[in-house]
Formats: C-alpha cells, structure tokens, sequence
C-alpha cells in the first residue's frame, strides 16, 4: 500500500509542476507586452521535439557605434537588456539602447546573453530562436525567405520574450499538415 501511495505522490506532485509551467507560459502571453521583431528563417527538424525553424532576428546583432551603450565592456555570457523602440510606421522593434541593468520605467525591453562581442554585438535570445511547428511544416516559414517575416512576442515584465505569433508577409502563419495516404 505504501509503494501506491508514493507513486501516486510523484505522479501528483509531477502533475503540479507541469501545470505550473504551462500557466506560467500561458500567463506570460496573455499578459506580456507585445512587440514585432524582424526575422529571417533559416533551418527545421530536432530529433527528440520535431520540427522547428530557427528564427534569425535584427536584433541578434546590434551595431553599438548606433545606439546608448551604458558601459562599453561586456563579456560572452553576460546577461544583457536591450531597450527597443517600435514609434516608426512599421512598429518593428529596433533597439536604442544597450545596457547591464534592466531599465527602470515603462520603456520597452527585451533581455538576452551576449554570444560574443566585436563593434557588432552578437546577442541571443532564450525561447524564441526555434518555433517549433506540426511535423512536415517547418519548410512553409523556411520557403518564406524574401517575403516579410515577422514574430510577434510577448515580453514579461523582466524582459523575457515568448513567441505569441509569426506574421509571413502580415498574415499569421497557419500550417498546413501534409496528408499521408
């Protein structure tokens, strides 16, 4: 009997931990602040998640010769905020700002890790470099290279980004799953 009741404890306790993690994703969409961000795709297919399009965006290298830089030494590795700007007509995020600290205020920001530095500062972004699509679709985004391409995100109030959509030339991508006879 006791062996059931442990089994049963992990399940529970399983269970909690992966509801947690979905309403905090769904909380993170829902309430985040959405911005747009310009990308090119480039490759699908991980072989334990599926099919997934890396997403290559502006933002992943920023000329620091053109914006506000709060200290000029940074490292691969260190936590970065990026401050962006979306008042032009194509409300594009692009980014005005570059800094260790998140900034106070309501400005927009969206936080990443240096990949490495040169006058071009290489930045990655956690959770919306792959956007994971129904097996066979992957090629739909891939084939939109030359077309507008643009992911829609939702940024908490730390700065971190989710995908909440991605825009091929305006319309939101809707998959076709191929048909296997």
């Amino acid at each position: 009997m006791k062996m059931k009741q442990v089994i049963l404890t992990v399940l529970a306790l399983w269970g909690i931990g992966i509801l947690t993690i979905v309403v905090s994703q769904e909380q993170h969409l829902a309430s985040g602040k959405e911005v747009l961000l310009k990308t090119v795709p480039v490759d699908p297919r991980d072989l334990f998640k599926g099919d997934y399009v890396t997403l290559s965006y502006d933002i992943n290298a920023i000329d620091l010769r053109k914006i506000t830089v709060d200290k000029p030494s940074f490292k691969e590795g260190d936590l970065v905020f990026v401050t962006l700007d979306t008042t032009d007509s194509t409300h594009i995020a692009k980014p005005i700002k570059f800094s260790h600290t998140a900034p106070k205020g309501d400005l927009l920001f969206i936080q990443g890790k240096v990949n490495y530095s040169t006058e071009i500062m290489h930045i990655t972004y956690e959770d919306i470099e792959r956007y994971y699509v129904p097996e066979g679709t992957g090629g739909v985004i891939e084939q939109a290279r030359g077309k507008s391409v643009l992911v829609k995100v939702a940024l908490n109030s730390e700065g971190k980004p989710l995908i909440k959509q991605v825009l091929i030339d305006g319309k939101p991508f809707s998959p076709s799953i191929p048909r296997t006879n």
